[in-house]
């Protein structure tokens, strides 16, 4: 489950709501046969709500596709360290071009994920 987070519907509702209605969305949903719920365990290739900057460079909700890819490789890159994202030349020009904000209730890695209703331990 790495690289796994969870958006908790309740609390993220109104992001998820304003990013469902986009054009954006029905546009990916239809195109790459991805599910809009945008809620619950989000994994690489799902799509989420995120905050990034409009064509006006305004804060604004968007749908998107979580996960990194780059034409080199078939899956999502994972793993990058901040401590050279700024140098590394796949990570460079998104570091400093092309950030958003994902907004989360929880990430979490290996293990069973938490639930709305609390933690389970195996």
């Amino acid at each position: 489950m790495c690289t796994w987070f969870y958006a908790e519907k309740a609390t993220l509702s109104p992001i998820i709501t304003k990013a469902q209605q986009l054009p954006l969305t029905d546009t990916i949903m239809n195109t790459m046969a991805r599910s809009a719920a945008m809620s619950g365990n989000i994994r690489p290739t799902d799509m989420a709500a995120v905050f990034a900057p409009n064509k006006q460079g305004n804060i604004a909700v968007f749908p998107m596709i979580w996960g990194f890819t780059v034409d080199a490789s078939p899956k999502p890159l994972i793993n990058c360290r901040i401590e050279t994202a700024d140098r590394k030349p796949v990570w460079k020009d998104s570091w400093f071009r092309r950030r958003c904000v994902i907004p989360a209730s929880w990430y979490y890695e290996w293990g069973i994920p938490p639930s709305e209703v609390g933690y389970h331990n195996a």
